[in-house]
């Protein structure tokens, strides 16, 4: 088997733990191969007491489960809370709806070290293919390759990508600037959208449009390669949005979601084996 590896970047504090575990759990059961995984985290405990960033302990165990699956895969815990205090603190649209540690992908070129190519993937994402056959798409004379939004292409622009699953060319995106123009836009106005809206002006005419198989926004269709469980607008009985996530099992089985029973299952018995480790 081809071992060439997987470059993987997952940003967000101790909360979103149990999105990277529900991440790599699916991730690992259909690709084999080395996986690099990169987690970009922040302490922003002075802002709010709940954005504590991932630690050392929960890095471990992200460890052990990829390398289950090939000895030679790592995770990296990647601290860039001084690069978010040096250029992104205090930006217009630090007050949206999202956290700032989604801003955290647009300091990859604060980051000395990182590959020419880089997955991202949201921390609400469900793996039910080998990414590979994302991964390893050709997306030279790009800078990025992307699935577009499902209702932003209707709302917002025919060509809007969504921002929770992206193919970075990575030396393509440092040659031209692109974190450095995307964090100068966040200052210049208030974005709903924050970094997903800059990412689509910023990389607009070199962005590399993907089946919707690669980043799945609305339902789970037989050739799925993500499904990513993405705030959802319901339009009947009456107007409203539904916003469940990979492990929240009780709000799945509510609305009849079962194809992550397995996924669930695992990660049910890795949370049990660190809870016994606490105690």
């Amino acid at each position: 088997m081809n071992e060439r590896k997987i470059n993987l970047l997952i940003a967000g504090n101790d909360y979103a733990f149990d999105g990277m575990l529900t991440d790599l759990i699916s991730i690992t059961k259909y690709c084999k191969r080395k996986l690099v995984v990169y987690i970009f985290t922040m302490d922003l405990t002075d802002k709010n007491p709940k954005w504590k960033p991932v630690n050392a302990r929960q890095i471990q165990v992200l460890d052990d489960l990829v390398k289950k699956t090939n000895k030679g895969s790592e995770v990296k815990l990647i601290d860039v809370t001084d690069a978010y205090r040096d250029t992104l603190d205090g930006n217009a649209s630090e007050g949206t709806q999202y956290t700032p540690y989604t801003l955290c992908r647009l300091l990859c070129d604060r980051v000395e070290g990182l590959p020419d190519k880089l997955l991202y993937i949201d921390t609400d994402i469900v793996a039910f293919d080998d990414i590979s056959k994302l991964y390893f798409q050709d997306i030279d004379g790009y800078l990025l390759a992307g699935v577009k939004d499902y209702y932003g292409k209707v709302f917002i622009n025919p060509n809007y990508i969504n921002a929770g699953v992206l193919l970075f060319n990575l030396k393509a995106m440092n040659e031209a600037n692109i974190f450095k123009k995307c964090r100068a836009l966040l200052w210049m106005k208030n974005y709903k959208f924050s970094d997903q809206t800059v990412i689509n002006k910023t990389c607009r005419g070199k962005i590399k449009y993907l089946p919707y198989i690669y980043n799945d926004q609305k339902i789970l269709h037989k050739n799925t390669v993500i499904r990513h469980f993405a705030k959802t607008i319901i339009w009947t009985p009456y107007f409203h949005t539904r916003n469940i996530k990979p492990w929240q099992e009780s709000k799945l089985h509510k609305y009849g979601i079962r194809y992550v029973d397995d996924i669930l299952a695992e990660y049910n018995k890795i949370k049990e084996d660190i809870k016994k480790i606490q105690e």
